[in-house]
């Protein structure tokens, strides 16, 4: 913990931005204020904060430093204004164009609707996907909204950061120095939420999808067809739902070699549906008991993702009342809706969520 809030991630991007700018002098005094910040971990030595302070008053941040954050290529500028001797700022340039060509030439989603096709498909399975499909694109952009919102408050801060970091108003510069900090702790506060709600997400998807024993195959038809039907979809959810059997059909289609991509492993929990139409994931818990997690409510045709009755539930609900299949058996469906575009960030993900798919064959 001692290790969290010290100066060494600042001195060290000063040192970056010293170097981008031909600064080597200002560089190697700085060298050993970072020596004194990684010693002050262990022994009672502290770095010069004030010589820190006027070296950064003298040097600009090396433009692609703001960037370093950033999880997704389209985030990232096309090209960076920088110095002829920012080795790194003329790299960047160089490598962004090359990815952006790979960003722009890639296929519609309509183009994928034959991909899969001869299998038997009826009109229920139809709108059970429709259901599944739309409830999927809600929470996952639910997440994705939110996210982008405190992102942009995040720009903001910094934008107003950048133009007083120079300045001789050291209060300005604590105040907006404060903002910055107080809004890229929210968004990592966000992060973790949005990693907490995407496992129930893919929980819930999980289980709807290793409930369809028979005919999966004709599931996976039935689910594409749906997807590719959005002009803005990702197709994530064929991954997440029928990851083997959509490799398997890429196989067939492309000649390739079928492999088996995922060890079979069943989701434990299951899915609970209450009589206020509240439906939430329910984890057993090591020591005896479970965990009830909310994940939307379907009401009068819609999905809506905040619970209007925050209590939880107590009673342990009855075999009656899990659902371990679809829970939209009983319940009248919407009409058709298209997969909302959804792209997935690396933090959203751990190595056990990527192993933990199941299938069932």
């Amino acid at each position: 913990m001692k290790a969290r809030g010290n100066h060494i991630g600042s001195i060290t991007d000063l040192m970056t931005s010293c170097r981008a700018v031909g600064e080597e002098g200002l560089a190697a005094q700085l060298a050993k204020e970072l020596q004194n910040a990684l010693d002050s971990l262990k022994w009672q030595v502290q770095p010069d904060l004030k010589l820190v302070a006027e070296i950064r008053q003298q040097i600009r941040q090396a433009p692609w430093l703001r960037y370093k954050n950033e999880r997704r290529c389209s985030d990232l500028p096309l090209h960076l204004e920088v110095e002829k001797t920012d080795r790194v700022g003329h790299l960047y340039n160089h490598v962004r164009k090359q990815i952006e060509d790979l960003l722009i030439n890639k296929a519609p989603i309509e183009a994928f609707k034959a991909l899969v096709v001869g299998e038997q498909v009826t009109r229920e399975m139809l709108e059970d996907c429709r259901f599944i499909n739309r409830v999927y694109a809600a929470m996952v952009g639910k997440i994705a909204e939110r996210r982008e919102q405190l992102k942009q408050q995040l720009e903001k801060t910094k934008a107003e950061w950048d133009t007083v970091r120079q300045s001789s108003d050291k209060e300005q510069r604590r105040q907006k120095l404060f903002a910055m900090n107080q809004a890229r702790g929210t968004c990592r506060c966000d992060e973790e939420r949005g990693k907490y709600e995407m496992k129930a997400v893919l929980a819930y998807i999980r289980i709807w999808a290793q409930n369809k024993a028979e005919n999966r195959m004709g599931w996976l038809q039935a689910l594409n067809r749906v997807v590719c039907n959005g002009e803005r979809s990702s197709g994530s959810i064929l991954f997440l739902a029928f990851p083997q059997e959509l490799i398997l059909k890429l196989a067939e289609r492309t000649g390739g070699k079928p492999v088996r991509v995922h060890v079979p492993r069943l989701y434990e929990g299951l899915v609970h549906t209450d009589s206020s139409g509240r439906t939430f994931l329910v984890n057993p818990l090591k020591g005896g008991g479970q965990k009830h997690t909310f994940l939307f409510k379907y009401r009068d045709g819609k999905v809506l993702l905040d619970d209007d009755k925050p209590e939880q539930i107590q009673a342990q609900p009855s075999i009656e009342s899990c659902v371990e299949t679809d829970i939209a058996a009983d319940t009248p469906l919407p009409a058709a809706i298209v997969d909302e575009a959804v792209e997935f960030l690396p933090s959203t993900f751990s190595d056990e969520d990527a192993s933990d798919v199941p299938w069932v064959m």
